[in-house]
């Protein structure tokens, strides 16, 4: 291809410029990572959505269960 350029970088790209495994690596483990927060979300952003959800569930109307 041509010489490699000042940004460059042979751990980040292969020669061709395609993903290297590295590369394929790295996005894998970001993937899995934010499946996982998903999932089981850190106890710091499950704090936030119940301090959230508490002032909204108080705005809510009361509704009457009784059919």
């Amino acid at each position: 291809m041509g010489a490699p350029n000042a940004y460059h970088s042979c751990r980040a790209r292969s020669c061709d410029g395609a993903p290297s495994n590295r590369d394929m690596i790295d996005a894998q483990r970001a993937y899995e990572i934010g499946l996982a927060n998903m999932i089981c979300p850190p106890a710091a952003l499950k704090s936030k959505v119940e301090d959230l959800a508490l002032p909204l569930s108080k705005m809510l109307p009361k509704h009457n269960n009784n059919f």
